[in-house]
């Protein structure tokens, strides 16, 4: 991650923060079952921005549990949190909880101004990652695995496919070419486990037009880099897959 990057990331951080900080006390007021109430005593106590990433974990498994009515109240409380620890080098709760959780609670649905701060951030994640590149990996990581798991978030992965597409330094397009013969050779994966239609649809759709052509400059503007083959290699896939 550059340090331009890291600093969009602590602005970023601290804007989700305070948009999100008052829902702690509308939490607070909310009515609870005997049994809830002394669950949320004891793990909503302290500030937010304190919890360890094992009590966080703690938190995030009760939120998938039926036997407990949490819900977006209780995510948008810890959001601010989720949001800061997933970016860890070695998180506790990565991307792809956090991805499972927004889709859970339908994050699209919420008020803009949060929706468009959850977009920011899922959009520097990505640029994080395009920022570094260690070689070709197998899914679910690299790209192909953030991917996949913001569409467990959100069907609308055309913001995340425009912002790679604009993204003009060689690690992303080292990426495009390694995504793009994984997304070939995943195929009969993805059968037995579907992205859903929209977002494989949209991947589609980009790899074979914007994606192509992308890959396409590089190949010219790293003629002289060892690393052109990637590119040639990677279109070579696409049109003769």
């Amino acid at each position: 991650m550059t340090p331009s990057t890291a600093a969009a990331f602590a602005e970023t951080l601290d804007e989700i923060y305070r948009c999100f900080a008052s829902y702690r006390v509308r939490l607070s007021r909310e009515p609870r079952v005997p049994e809830d109430q002394a669950v949320f005593d004891q793990l909503f106590a302290g500030e937010i921005r304190a919890l360890s990433p094992a009590r966080l974990a703690s938190l995030v498994s009760l939120l998938k549990l039926p036997e407990h009515r949490f819900g977006a109240l209780e995510l948008k409380v810890l959001l601010p949190r989720l949001c800061e620890v997933s970016i860890d080098p070695k998180p506790r709760v990565g991307f792809s909880a956090l991805a499972d959780l927004l889709g859970r609670f339908h994050f699209e649905q919420w008020p803009n101004e949060e929706r468009a701060l959850i977009w920011e951030y899922l959009m520097l994640t990505l640029r994080g990652l395009l920022e570094e590149f260690s070689g070709r990996r197998a899914p679910p990581w690299g790209v192909y695995g953030y991917l996949r798991e913001l569409s467990w978030a959100t069907e609308h992965l055309d913001p995340a496919l425009l912002s790679w597409e604009m993204a003009d330094f060689p690690t992303a397009d080292l990426h495009l070419a390694a995504f793009a013969k994984t997304w070939i050779e995943d195929r009969p994966v993805r059968e037995l486990q579907p992205w859903g239609r929209e977002p494989t649809a949209a991947i589609e759709r980009w790899l074979h037009t914007s994606g192509r052509e992308k890959l396409r400059r590089a190949v010219g503007k790293y003629q002289d880099e060892p690393f052109r083959i990637e590119f040639e290699s990677a279109l070579a896939r696409l049109e003769h897959p």
